[in-house]
């Protein structure tokens, strides 16, 4: 791992992976979500592994980024308790969240300033994107994933569906979002998936 400043000028250390999570919630998979959301927090990112996740309530979004753990606290049962406390301190930011349109917390305010900046708000595909240009900006490594959960029906169908069906992504939509972030990130050597995977019916 080497340290080096990162495109937002933050000092940070490259790693091996950075892995994202995005997860539709503005659904009846809500509460799926947030079990996800605390098994991530369970397990942690690592010393080569970086693990952000973005979790789209059917009011604002909130971000993640999961703390790093050392070995011995995902091996141990009791240890992994508290992982699931440092997650369940931002359920109740969650709660109100799913009720409201406007960001509660810091990071969701920094989530958002960040977004306007890259002139990506408003339509899932934008903010999907925008979520993934954001994190490789932030967390630049070696490799990266991308895991999408969500509502499913094919690929025809609608993909990541929300409760606000205006709001869902097609899987042409999802071609145009990565074709974006790979013109954003273009004259980098950065920003390339190696994984795509999808957490969603088919």
């Amino acid at each position: 791992m080497e340290k080096k400043e990162n495109k937002l000028g933050d000092s940070v250390v490259k790693k091996d992976w950075t892995v994202m999570v995005y997860l539709a919630g503005d659904n009846n998979l809500a509460e799926e979500m947030v079990f996800a959301l605390k098994s991530l927090y369970s397990v942690g990112s690592s010393k080569n592994v970086q693990v952000v996740a973005l979790y789209d309530t059917n009011g604002a979004m909130v971000p993640f980024d999961i703390p790093v753990r050392r070995a011995s606290e995902v091996t141990a049962d009791h240890d992994l308790k508290q992982g699931e406390e440092s997650f369940l301190k931002f359920k109740e930011q969650v709660s109100k969240a799913s009720k409201k349109s406007e960001p509660i917390t810091t990071e969701q305010k920094e989530f958002l300033r960040r977004l306007e900046r890259l002139h990506l708000t408003g339509s899932v595909n934008a903010i999907l994107q925008g979520f993934i240009a954001d994190t490789i900006a932030r967390f630049e490594a070696s490799h990266y994933a991308l895991i999408l959960s969500g509502h499913g029906s094919g690929a025809v169908g609608d993909f990541l569906t929300s409760a606000k069906h205006f709001f869902s992504l097609t899987i042409p939509g999802l071609g145009r979002v990565l074709r974006g972030v790979k013109a954003q990130f273009q004259k980098t050597e950065t920003g390339k998936l190696d994984i795509l995977g999808f957490d969603s019916c088919l």
